[in-house]
Parts: C-alpha cells; structure tokens; sequence
C-alpha cells in the first residue's frame, strides 16, 4: 500500500462517517419539522364550544379546566386523546 493509497483511504471512510453524520441530522431536522407541523395543526384546530364550554370534538363532554390549563389549545379530552394516541 503506498502513502497516496492510504491517504485515499481514509478520506473515503472520513467521508462516510461524515455523511452518515449528516444523514442522521436531516433524519433529525424532519422529525423536527413534523412535531412542529402537528403541533401547528393542533393549535390551529377549532375548538368545539357549546354554550360557551369547551367541549371534546369526540365524545362531546366538557374538556376539564386541568386539561384546558396544560393544553389550552385542545380540541379533546385526555380520555380520547389517549385512545387516539396512546404513546402520551
């Protein structure tokens, strides 16, 4: 193997380990932009109000002053919130 080889070489594997860096950041960077989309989404959603109570868009009952306090944007309860998506 010549000096030139192994210089060659190991700019090769820099360069892999330096695109397998970037790729993990714009895998990164999406999974960002998704959260912040959702979030936007959600905050956007109208909320359900009858007779001036907020109410849940799936069952219809009143979304508790709690829920209201941590979320003040939301459009459901936690029960059906955590139906929907069970991950919270």
């Amino acid at each position: 193997m010549t000096l030139a080889s192994h210089t060659d070489d190991t700019v090769r594997r820099g360069d892999l380990v330096d695109q397998s860096f970037i790729d993990q950041a714009h895998h990164v960077v999406a999974a960002i932009a998704l959260i912040r989309n959702k979030e936007k989404a959600e905050k956007g959603a109208r909320q359900l109000v009858v007779d001036g109570v907020i109410c849940c868009w799936d069952c219809r009952d009143e979304i508790s002053e709690v829920r209201l306090k941590a979320k003040p944007h939301a459009t459901l309860c936690l029960d059906c919130k955590e139906r929907r998506d069970p991950k919270i």
